[in-house]
């Protein structure tokens, strides 16, 4: 298997039909106003910014959720601190709110499950998604599909929204359960209309009720918390009230991609024993394997996963070899779904005999982001293909536009004011729609709530940028070819 990992023009690109991001291409939904960009400076952010590859050597850690709590400290302490004054009955009254905020896919699901022990008493946890109390909600009545990614009546994306703005049904929910800790976990998966609201009924719950102890934790994307916490802050004392941004794990080693291996197979591919499923696949077990070149034989004959053939040798051996050879993966591999993503697309490509070439692995991760995004926050993909052309041109000509004011500082990170758009026409109409709307839903982006004043993005992985100024700069040139004479021939 041949991996290519420099950087290779669109114009010497092979492009495969099966890749959305052929449309980025021949989409003619948007109105082009500029020359092609230089994107020599992103190729300096990239080397700025891109990890170093991994190295050969042992493992750091046992765990995944071992890489989590190295990874954030101050978050670890908190929970832990909450956790010994609910065992130790002591300080009372004990009212604390965690606010736990992410990038897409970078884990916070995952930490949802790691946030409390699983030997408390069932009755004294409760979580939940917010997502899923909206569906009951709807059910009800209270609540309705309101647009979100729109122009007029160009709806890109809608999301479920409380009818009454000052409808208090989160807090009436929380009152009525008899918990200790509550998780509530997708709090951007609902309209951003909703937020503050919501977040000031979980303050309103935990911070000024009577109950003798009581620990909210919120996961979801940094700007669900943002309006909130610009409003809030200084309003609590950071004991009672604190906002975490969720950093990734931080994988070093090949011992390191063992560990990740492991827990991908063991939760993607149920990987376990035959003969005793009570009995764990330990990480011992699976570096055992590993070493047999992931051989059935001996007593790894009992072991299945599913599918059967989900452990391949070869896409294994693949995805070492590129990890440790090119720094770009490294972004998405440290994102616990871009892990996925990664491996998938790897394990894909060995099958199908094709090289691992660089702008491929790139573009289809792309696609495969869309996708999760259309399941998140009802956005355009190939699951969603309505408007898919349009919601593309947007990313384009926001990724463009920063790069062509030159807003993009050496680490790739730029600022976007609430009431800035991008115009662009459609179907024959101009429209403008919410730069800041078109990226806070995306899951192509990383934005830290807590800091004051204009929104500040990076493309996450930093890499999507070039893709998508690259890709905006085939459809200028594009545009042009077909409105210069000379291009049509005699």
């Amino acid at each position: 298997m041949l991996l290519k990992c420099s950087r290779v023009s669109f114009a010497r690109q092979k492009w495969c039909p099966a890749i959305l991001s052929l449309a980025i291409i021949v989409a003619n939904a948007s109105a082009i106003s500029a020359q092609p960009l230089d994107t020599e400076k992103l190729n300096a952010v990239e080397a700025n910014v891109l990890p170093p590859v991994l190295v050969e050597g042992p493992r750091q850690y046992e765990k995944l959720s071992d890489y989590y709590h190295a990874a954030n400290p101050e978050l670890t302490f908190r929970i832990e601190h909450a956790r010994a004054a609910f065992e130790n009955k002591q300080p009372r009254p004990f009212r604390m709110v965690t606010l736990i905020a992410g990038d897409a896919g970078v884990g916070k699901t995952f930490m949802k499950k790691k946030v409390f022990s699983t030997d408390y008493p069932s009755r004294e946890v409760c979580r939940f998604d917010v997502r899923d109390l909206y569906e009951i909600w709807e059910s009800q009545g209270k609540v309705h599909s309101k647009p979100d990614l729109f122009c007029r009546d160009t709806v890109l994306s809608s999301l479920p929204a409380m009818r009454d703005a000052n409808w208090q049904g989160l807090y009436d929910y929380l009152e009525q359960k008899k918990a200790s800790f509550y998780v509530i976990d997708s709090l951007d998966e609902v309209h951003p209309d909703d937020y503050v609201s919501l977040l000031e009924q979980v303050d309103r719950f935990a911070l000024k009720s009577d109950r003798d102890f009581v620990h909210v934790v919120v996961l979801g994307r940094g700007f669900a918390f943002r309006d909130y916490w610009q409003k809030t802050l200084g309003h609590f004392s950071s004991s009672s009230l604190n906002l975490f941004m969720l950093d990734p794990p931080d994988f070093r080693t090949t011992g390191d991609l063992l560990v990740s291996t492991w827990n991908y197979h063991r939760f993607a591919h149920k990987l376990r024993w035959n003969s005793d499923a009570d009995r764990d696949f330990s990480l011992q077990d699976f570096q055992q394997w590993a070493k047999l070149d992931f051989r059935r034989e001996g007593r790894f004959q009992d072991l299945i996963c599913t599918p059967a053939d989900a452990v391949d040798p070869c896409a294994e051996a693949a995805l070492s070899r590129l990890i440790t050879s090119c720094r770009y993966p490294q972004s998405a591999f440290e994102n616990l779904a871009g892990n996925s993503f990664l491996r998938e697309i790897v394990a894909h490509k060995v099958r199908e005999g094709v090289e691992l070439d660089e702008r491929s692995i790139m573009l289809e991760y792309f696609d495969k982001w869309l996708v999760r995004d259309t399941k998140s926050g009802n956005r355009p993909s190939p699951a969603n293909p309505r408007h898919i052309k349009l919601y593309l041109h947007l990313l384009e000509d926001l990724a463009a536009k920063v790069m062509r004011e030159d807003r993009v500082d050496s680490h790739g990170f730029f600022s976007l004011h609430d009431d800035e758009t991008i115009d662009c026409e459609f179907k024959g109409q101009p429209m403008s729609f919410q730069a800041h709307q078109i990226l806070d839903r995306s899951g192509l982006k990383h934005l830290d709530p807590r800091a004051p004043g204009a929104r500040r993005y990076r493309f996450e992985p930093i890499w999507l940028h070039q893709v998508l100024v690259e890709s905006y700069n085939r459809r200028t040139l594009s545009a042009v070819t077909k409105t210069t004479p000379a291009a049509h021939g005699p």
